[in-house]
């Protein structure tokens, strides 16, 4: 059971009540699901396996764009998003089967160290690049943080847990998401204001972490003076952190190219 008080059904449970998949063992578990690492008989592979509380799949509007964004999620092929590859129900909770990553999360890497500034600006790049892709589909992930992104064996940054997005238009449905620390002040005052550029604010913080080694609380303030003026990097966090959404990168694919001409403007 989580913190949250969710209890994660046993693998040997799911294994006999989902067809065709061997269910390993538990790989997380928190408030929002658990995930397991799972065989796919037919394709001898092995996936990811995350399942909802009960609750999630009882709200109707949840389910409908739950459902609505995994078909979305599961047309879209981007080497730095973790791919969707079914989706269904079970015993009255959503699952989800995704591309399973060998590797830590960025949260696991990276927790109060600061990197190397060119490899932070190429990870957040290409994480960027990927939500870039899903917000082409309309797609707003709303929970954009480094536990929700892996570091594979090849150290390719990989954004995941899409099952708690929701498509532009059905942005209104009810539930609140999102981790505290890297909301936008705008959807921390009312979550039917998230958006691609809330997003981006959420990428925004987490390059101000890398660069800084800091761990944002809920509450805390961007001291932009811990980050380098050099080629404009400093800007450049500020303009992704920016309490106005109109200032901000306006969706993935905008931050990526700022990130990219970055690159290109140093050397």
């Amino acid at each position: 059971m989580s913190k949250d008080g969710f209890q994660a059904p046993e693998a040997s449970d799911l294994t006999a009540w989902l067809d065709g998949y061997e269910v390993i063992d538990l790989v997380a578990c928190g408030g929002m699901g658990a995930v397991y690492r799972a065989r796919q008989e037919s394709l001898d592979r092995f996936v990811a396996l995350k399942v909802l509380p009960p609750e999630m799949a009882a709200d109707e509007a949840f389910r409908a764009s739950f459902e609505a964004e995994a078909k979305a999620m599961a047309r879209l092929s981007h080497a730095n998003l973790i791919r969707v590859y079914d989706f269904g129900a079970t015993q009255d909770m959503l699952y989800l089967v995704m591309e399973f990553v060998e590797g830590n999360t960025l949260f696991e890497s990276s927790y109060r160290q600061a990197i190397d500034v060119d490899v932070a600006i190429d990870m957040v790049k290409q994480v960027a690049a990927g939500l870039g892709e899903a917000h082409t589909r309309g797609i707003v992930h709303r929970d954009i943080k480094p536990a929700n992104i892996l570091i594979n064996a090849e150290l390719l940054p990989k954004l995941g847990d899409f099952g708690l997005a929701v498509p532009d238009a059905e942005v209104e449905s009810g539930l609140v998401m999102g981790t505290p620390a890297y909301m936008a002040p705008e959807v921390l005052e009312d979550p039917l204001q998230a958006g691609f550029s809330s997003d981006t604010f959420g990428l925004g913080v987490i390059l101000y972490e890398l660069l800084t080694g800091q761990c944002l609380q809920e509450g805390d303030v961007f001291d932009l003076n811990h980050v380098s003026v050099r080629h404009g990097l400093r800007d450049l966090v500020q303009r992704a952190t920016s309490t106005n959404p109109a200032a901000r990168f306006e969706n993935g694919k905008a931050m990526a190219e700022a990130l990219a001409k970055w690159e290109q403007n140093k050397n």
